[in-house]
């Protein structure tokens, strides 16, 4: 599990990626709430311990997989699965 107290970057877009900032609260919120084998976007919304809306944690899923955190798979229909990047991965 992913703790505040650790600090956890990413490279930064806004320069290029030559620098790197903290990951958001809710960040480290969601990837602690995946797992690193494929699971839907219902069972990652019910880990998560405070309120948020599906749009809202797909919001943050897709600016996960942007930062190449996550990564996604479809499902049938508008429906993914989600996991841990393999490159993110402690096991």
């Amino acid at each position: 599990m992913l703790t505040m107290d650790v600090e956890l970057t990413v490279p930064c877009p806004h320069c290029g990626g030559t620098s790197r900032r903290k990951l958001f609260p809710m960040e480290v919120q969601t990837l602690n709430a995946m797992r690193s084998s494929w699971t839907t976007t219902e069972d990652i919304l019910a880990r998560i311990k405070s309120p948020v809306s599906p749009t809202a944690l797909c919001n943050r899923l897709i600016a996960l997989r942007k930062l190449g955190l996550v990564e996604s798979r479809p499902m049938t229909g508008r429906r993914n699965e989600w996991r841990v990047a393999a490159s993110s991965r402690s096991d």
